[in-house]
């Protein structure tokens, strides 16, 4: 992974820590989602 693509991620979980905190597996699933789509809108 390129240093661009690791701090998007890096700030889509800092954003989404408390969803973490509170439901971390449902959460994860949907930081993932929305890291894809973040990262990569045409996907």
């Amino acid at each position: 992974m390129n240093g661009n693509y690791e701090r998007k991620l890096a700030s889509i979980f800092n954003i989404n820590s408390r969803f973490l905190l509170l439901e971390k597996r449902q959460s994860v699933e949907s930081a993932k989602l929305f890291a894809k789509f973040y990262v990569n809108p045409t996907a």
